[in-house]
C-alpha cells in the first residue's frame, strides 16, 4: 500500500498532473478560446484584485490557480463585514472579484455593486456534476425557508436560475466546539446553557448567528413556537423572546466571556480558560493542532449552515471577466477539493470524477461518505487532517479508524438546522444585541 502525507501530495505534481487531475485540462481551450474573444490572454504580470477573507483565499490557492490557468491573482484579506464596507464605498471599482460568505451578500445584492454571471460561462456547473445542495436544494433541504433562501443567494433570478449573483465554492456545518476533559457528550446546543458548564462558556458575539442557534436550541426544547420564517430570520416578537433567554442566563453567570476573533477563540479553548463555545470546524481543528483536545459537537436540533462564494465587481471586474470566470471554474476542481478539506470545509463539486481522484479512496470516504480511516486513530479529538498519511489506494476501514464529525456529507445535508442568512430585521438584532451586551 502505497501512503503519502497530505502535505507531500501535491510536491511534485507538473502541470499536465495537475490539470488533468482538477478537471481543468478539458477547460483550457474554453479559457483560452471563447472568453479570449473578448479579452486579453493571461498575463502574470497584471494579477485580478481579489477581496476576501482569510479563511476564503489562502495563498496556495493564488499560487495553484496560476499553475493551472496562466492568470494570477492579489488578494486583500478582511473580515466580512469590512468586506462589504469596502465593496460599498468604492471598492467595486478598483477590485475585480469578492468573496464573502451568503449570512453578509443581501447588501452586496441590493446595492448592485456585483456583476451576474451566466452559468454557461462555468462550464462545470450542471447537474450530476454539483451536489444537489448547490444545484436543487429544495430536493434535498427539509427545511423549505432554507432552500429558498440558498436558491436566491446563488441565482440572481431564483426562477430561471440562468445566471450566478453568489458563486458557491466552499461550505460547512457550525456546531459546537468543546474539552472532552472536562466536557460530557454534547448532541444539542443547549450544552451552552447547561448548568454545569457554568462561567466555562464563551458565546459568539455576532447577534445574526447567536440568536439563530439559540432559537434552534429553545424551539427543540418546547420553549418557543416555531419562527415564522425561520430560526435564521427572526420577527421582533421572536428576537425578543431569545434575547430575554439569554440575558437571564447572562446574569446568572452562565458565559465566561464573548468572542468574536477567530484566534481568540482558538486561544480561549487551547488555553482551557473555556472548556465549551459555539465554533467553527477549523477552530477546532486548531486547537488540536495547539495540543489540547477539543470535540466538535453534532446537535441534534441542526447545524447552522452557510456556504462562501465569489462574483465579479461591477464595474471593476468588467475588463476581467475571463480570468474570474476562470477562477471560478478553478475553485470546482480536484486540487481545491483536497486542500481546502483540512480546514473541514467541502465543495460544491465533491461529487465529480476529478475530486474523488485528485483525493483518493481514502480521503474522500472519510471527508464525504462516513467512512473511518483506514488506520487506527488513537487519539480522535487530536486528530487533523494534513498529518493522516492518506492513502491513495483502496483499503478497508479499521473499526478503529476516526470518523469525520457529522459523518457523510448527506448525514450533514439532513442535520442543517438554520443557514446563516442577513435578517429581515437586522437593525432590531442590533438593538437587541447591544442591551444583552449591556445587562
Amino acid at each position: 500500500m502505497i501512503m503519502q502525507t497530505n502535505r507531500d501530495f501535491f510536491k511534485d505534481w507538473t502541470r499536465r498532473d495537475f490539470l488533468k487531475v482538477t478537471g481543468l485540462a478539458t477547460l483550457l481551450p474554453v479559457f483560452n478560446g471563447a472568453w479570449a474573444s473578448a479579452q486579453t490572454k493571461p498575463d502574470p504580470k497584471e494579477p485580478i484584485q481579489w477581496l476576501a477573507q482569510v479563511f476564503s483565499a489562502y495563498e496556495q490557492q493564488v499560487t495553484e490557480f496560476q499553475k493551472a490557468t496562466g492568470y494570477s491573482a492579489k488578494t486583500t484579506l478582511k473580515d466580512q463585514i469590512s468586506t462589504n464596507q469596502t465593496l460599498l464605498t468604492g471598492g467595486n471599482e478598483t477590485f475585480d472579484v469578492v468573496s464573502n460568505t451568503c449570512s453578509f451578500w443581501t447588501p452586496i445584492q441590493e446595492k448592485k455593486v456585483i456583476k451576474n454571471v451566466p452559468v454557461p460561462d462555468i462550464p462545470l456547473w450542471k447537474k450530476g456534476e454539483i451536489a444537489d445542495l448547490f444545484f436543487e436544494p429544495e430536493k434535498v433541504i427539509e427545511k423549505k425557508w432554507i432552500a429558498q433562501a440558498m436558491t436566491q443567494f446563488i441565482y440572481a433570478d431564483p426562477m430561471k436560475k440562468d445566471a450566478f449573483s453568489l458563486f458557491p465554492y466552499i461550505c460547512n456545518f457550525d456546531t459546537i466546539g468543546y474539552n472532552p476533559k472536562h466536557v460530557d457528550r454534547v448532541d444539542s446546543w443547549g450544552a451552552l446553557f447547561d448548568p454545569k458548564w457554568k462561567g466555562r462558556v464563551a458565546l459568539f458575539d455576532a447577534p445574526q448567528l447567536t440568536l439563530s442557534s439559540t432559537a434552534m436550541y429553545l424551539v427543540g426544547a418546547g420553549l418557543m413556537g416555531t419562527p415564522q420564517r425561520g430560526e435564521g430570520d427572526l420577527t421582533k416578537e421572536e428576537v425578543d423572546q431569545v434575547v430575554d433567554f439569554l440575558i437571564k442566563k447572562k446574569q446568572e453567570g452562565q458565559f465566561r466571556t464573548l468572542w468574536l476573533s477567530y484566534g481568540d477563540l482558538v486561544n480561549l479553548l487551547a488555553s482551557e480558560e473555556i472548556w465549551i463555545a459555539d465554533a467553527w470546524q477549523p477552530i477546532v481543528y486548531d486547537v488540536r493542532r495547539a495540543g489540547t483536545p477539543c470535540a466538535y459537537a453534532e446537535v441534534k436540533e441542526g447545524s447552522n449552515f452557510w456556504f462562501g462564494g465569489m462574483a465579479p465587481t461591477d464595474p471593476g471586474g468588467n475588463d476581467h471577466l475571463q480570468a474570474v470566470y476562470a477562477l471560478m471554474t478553478f475553485h470546482l476542481g480536484g486540487w481545491f477539493a483536497r486542500f481546502i478539506q483540512q480546514y473541514g470545509y467541502s465543495t460544491p463539486a465533491y461529487p465529480t470524477e476529478a475530486v474523488k481522484k485528485a483525493m483518493g479512496p481514502e480521503y474522500y470516504g472519510w471527508a464525504y461518505e462516513g467512512k473511518r480511516t483506514y488506520q487506527p486513530v488513537q487519539e480522535p479529538h487530536l486528530f487533523v487532517p494534513e498529518k493522516y498519511p492518506w492513502s491513495m489506494e483502496e483499503g478497508t476501514p479499521s473499526p478503529e479508524g476516526h470518523r469525520r464529525e457529522g459523518g457523510s456529507i448527506e448525514e450533514r445535508i439532513k442535520h442543517i438546522g438554520s443557514i446563516e442568512i442577513w435578517p429581515t430585521e437586522n437593525q432590531y438584532y442590533l438593538e437587541k444585541w447591544e442591551e444583552f451586551r449591556n445587562a
